[in-house]
């Protein structure tokens, strides 16, 4: 024990692992929380993660209902690309005491890198009910709402379509609506903005095709919506907003006038005239 704990006082991690292993094994009194505290440290200042979580999980067997010992788990899983693993680790923690620092939003952000935006948004929601930051819950939303349009504006899938723009809106929505912070609002309602314009676009040119008044009444709605979003986006964005203010304006005139056209009620046949 005296070696293991001079091999952690001059940091020769390597080692001191080697020993310790030996040491719980000719004493198993030895694992205590110190013991799992330097072996879980020295791995991780090692790079060896695997090795720290396997260490993290053989202190929270021996101590189940120490909720750090369960984020230590979880932290050193996701290093080693087990997200689920990670997640499980981390709700054990949240289970044994829902104030664990970190533990929510180390949860978020391994389902957010996992793609798994719904489950995301779910944890979200529950992170905010439980005092999370709303700026920082706002902000992550943001995020995923730009990735969301980041892949539906790629012009190299076929994802541009109504229904890929409508998926960014709910995260940019609702980042708008948590966040105080004024440019996660801004960043927001940009996005916001310009799904509602190729959102307007694409049903203004289904609607003529159809002649359409439902059609025509939803473009002419998102254009609107446009109209009032796009300016939020601010000086970083101001080359865009040349493009696409004129092209809203121009766009949302087009679709009044097709609501007007469309929507307009059946002439009434004249009477037929009387005979003499």
């Amino acid at each position: 024990k005296l070696y293991w704990q001079l091999l952690y006082a001059v940091k020769n991690y390597k080692k001191m692992g080697e020993v310790g292993g030996e040491m719980v094994k000719m004493d198993t009194s030895f694992a205590d929380t110190t013991y799992y505290d330097r072996t879980i440290e020295a791995f991780q200042v090692d790079s060896q993660y695997a090795k720290a979580a396997e260490t993290a999980s053989r202190a929270t067997q021996k101590y189940p209902r120490r909720s750090d010992y369960w984020v230590q788990r979880g932290q050193n899983e996701l290093k080693g690309g087990q997200v689920q693993q990670a997640i499980t680790s981390l709700k054990r923690a949240l289970d044994i005491d829902p104030s664990t620092p970190g533990a929510r939003r180390l949860i978020i952000t391994s389902l957010i890198d996992a793609g798994e935006y719904d489950s995301a948004m779910v944890a979200m929601r529950g992170a905010l009910k439980a005092g999370e930051n709303a700026d920082w819950v706002g902000q992550t939303a943001q995020i995923v709402g730009g990735k969301i349009f980041k892949f539906v504006n790629d012009s190299s899938n076929k994802q541009k379509t109504i229904a890929g723009y409508q998926r960014v809106l709910p995260w940019v929505a609702w980042a708008d609506s948590v966040s105080s912070d004024r440019n996660t609002k801004n960043g927001s309602k940009f996005l916001m903005g310009v799904s509602h314009f190729f959102i307007g676009q694409f049903m203004l040119t289904d609607a003529i095709t159809a002649k359409n008044c439902d059609g025509a009444k939803a473009a002419n709605d998102n254009l609107v919506n446009a109209q009032l979003e796009l300016p939020a986006g601010g000086a970083s964005n101001g080359a865009v907003l040349q493009q696409l203010i004129p092209a809203a304006q121009q766009l949302g005139a087009s679709s009044e006038q097709a609501v007007k056209v469309f929507c307009a009620p059946p002439k009434k046949p004249e009477a037929a005239a009387k005979k003499p």
